[in-house]
């Protein structure tokens, strides 16, 4: 495996950091003299007030009505923010391994056929390619109706499927890959790697995809031969096509336009509000690493220097206007198992408060153990096809898709009414594409929201009633309580309160509502499918959590991790089958 080492934290030294910082846990040293050495250099980020529990936003210190809040309404906005067409192009939830969460049984089958039909980018296909046994051959077919999520997709499996000479030799290949997957701003030498294997592999497109007078929408399509056996079969519209050229031919964006872009919306004056209600809701000694990540968009130790990250990664900034992509929200943490980044392996040099170092990590090794599956020749080849359009559309407008062949197929949210909903999902999907044994997982995440709408507000304020009085029944004992209250005016922080709310929420009871009223059952039976497994991974078993309400210490770590997962705990995975 490609070496995780950390440097020393004093830049000047060449020797492997070893010694953590003692008071901040953000950086390494190999030695108390470099330690030392450093100090003046480091004091600024490990004496920061940022990090002391007596630190306040400035709406608190100000005592003024935060931005979040509406003057109209006093409701909080969660709205996220960017310019005028934000992409999503980070995982919002974490990664998982697909197949043994849906129950398929692979142990007689030789070949695994999966489809991720509303892929996302790859965390889940790398996690559940990570969890089958390696004699086993895959088949994937990864479809986004984005282009950009496609062609970054596609990007870095070009990347992990690089086979050099040697070991030593694919350590670039997987560090570009991080980069180009999470960090705002490459190196020159990992965008020269980058170019290098897009070329490589599909140089050869452009001729095709200028064809003056062509149809945009004409499907263009190539196969790929990666080092040591695995391929890529690409069938992208024509538009994807020049879209994907545009994106690696246009001249690099210059680093001070783009640093500019980004703080427009990452450090938008506006938002200040917004960022620091999160930054008081999380551990304080995490916060110098968001605090970084906001500013230079690197996934990165914190301790390694930036000075080489001078390019800006053309896959998430618009070459044509020069805008960023993602919205201020965009955390590539989001997209990784919290307690795993948090309690990582003693093999692991990143110190413990060192998020986005943890973070760099963990994706890189298991960026290193999916690339080593992927070149292997002892071991039966990979092969992937790559797809751009809607989901609903893939059976049958998509050359070489087999009906009832996959073991697996993940929709993400489409289920969602305000997507495709359940029985067009099923229906366009499910129906043609499983085999008879196969399932289909399918996420819900809005359908708080749907309920509510459903409901009326004088249900959801009953509710919301008793979920305060939990709240405050739990973490107004003694030990915990001082979270309820401004450490600068004394009295209740209302805005820390409310983004605790969540955490006492009861996701099962209106699930269940949910369900019922839209007769999801009924809906696949019509469908010739059912309903095998329901199952909420990030709840917060709070309510009637007997354990728990008695334990307010625990559900003040639950509150906390809460804010720095990301997820909401209400997310609702259904498997579903043939009847």
């Amino acid at each position: 495996m490609a070496s995780m080492m950390l440097p020393c934290g004093n830049l000047a030294c060449s020797v492997s950091g070893i010694l953590a910082c003692g008071n901040c846990f953000l950086i390494k040293y190999c030695s108390k003299e470099c330690q030392k050495t450093h100090y003046k250099v480091h004091k600024s980020a490990c004496k920061s007030p940022l990090s002391t529990a007596s630190w306040a936003p400035g709406y608190t210190v100000q005592r003024r009505k935060p931005s979040f809040i509406a003057s109209d309404n006093d409701e909080p906005l969660y709205s996220p923010y960017g310019h005028v067409q934000p992409k999503y192009l980070f995982g919002n939830i974490p990664s998982f391994d697909h197949l043994k969460f849906a129950g398929v049984d692979t142990a007689d089958e030789d070949e695994i056929n999966m489809l991720f039909a509303a892929s996302g980018d790859l965390r889940n296909l790398i996690t559940t390619v990570l969890g089958i046994a390696s004699e086993k051959k895959v088949k994937v077919v990864l479809n986004d109706r984005e282009p950009y999520v496609v062609i970054r997709n596609l990007l870095v499996l070009l990347l992990l499927g690089t086979n050099p000479e040697s070991e030593s030799d694919s350590k670039p290949y997987l560090e570009t890959a991080i980069h180009l997957w999470f960090s705002a701003f490459l190196t020159p030498a990992m965008s020269e790697t980058l170019k290098y294997v897009f070329n490589k592999h599909l140089g050869k497109m452009r001729s095709h995809s200028n064809m003056p007078n062509a149809n945009e929408s004409g499907l263009l399509a190539t196969t790929v031969q990666l080092d040591n056996g695995p391929t890529i079969r690409c069938v992208l519209p024509r538009r994807v096509w020049n879209i994907f050229f545009t994106v690696m031919d246009s001249p690099p964006i210059p680093v001070v336009a783009a640093t500019k872009s980004r703080h427009e919306v990452t450090m938008a004056r506006s938002r200040v509000d917004y960022r620091e209600r999160f930054l008081e809701q999380i551990h304080p000694q995490y916060r110098q690493s968001f605090a970084q990540y906001w500013e230079d968009g690197l996934v990165l130790p914190f301790s390694m220097s930036r000075k080489d990250f001078t390019v800006p990664n053309c896959t998430l900034f618009y070459q044509a206007t020069l805008q960023w992509l993602l919205m201020d929200n965009a955390n590539p943490l989001n997209s990784c198992p919290i307690k795993e980044i948090y309690t990582p392996s003693h093999s692991v040099p990143a110190p413990k408060y060192d998020t986005y170092g943890l973070l760099y990590f963990y994706v890189f090794r298991n960026l290193t153990d999916f690339h080593h599956r992927l070149v292997d020749t002892n071991k039966p080849s990979h092969h992937f096809s790559i797809t751009c359009c809607s989901a609903q559309t893939i059976a049958s407008s998509v050359p070489g898709i087999t009906h009832h062949s996959f073991d697996l197929i993940e929709v993400s949210n489409i289920t969602d009414n305000g997507y495709l909903g359940v029985p067009t999902t099923l229906r366009s999907i499910a129906v043609p594409l499983l085999k008879p044994t196969g399932r289909l997982i399918s996420l819900f995440m809005n359908y708080f929201a749907e309920l509510e709408h459903y409901l009326g507000p004088n249900i959801v304020n009953v509710w919301k009633k008793k979920e305060m009085e939990l709240l405050m029944s739990i973490l107004g004992k003694a030990g915990v309580q001082k979270y309820l209250f401004s450490p600068v005016t004394g009295l209740l922080n209302m805005a820390q309160i409310m983004s605790a709310l969540p955490v006492f929420e009861d996701p099962d009871l209106k699930w269940d509502l949910y369900s019922d009223m839209l007769g999801l059952e009924e809906k696949a039976e019509k469908e010739g499918m059912r309903m095998l497994k329901v199952e909420k991974p990030h709840r917060f078993n709070v309510v009637g959590n007997r354990e728990l309400e008695s334990n307010p210490e625990k559900v003040m770590k639950i509150v906390k991790d809460a804010a720095l997962s990301g997820t909401m705990g209400t997310e609702t995975y259904v498997v579903w089958g043939r009847k």
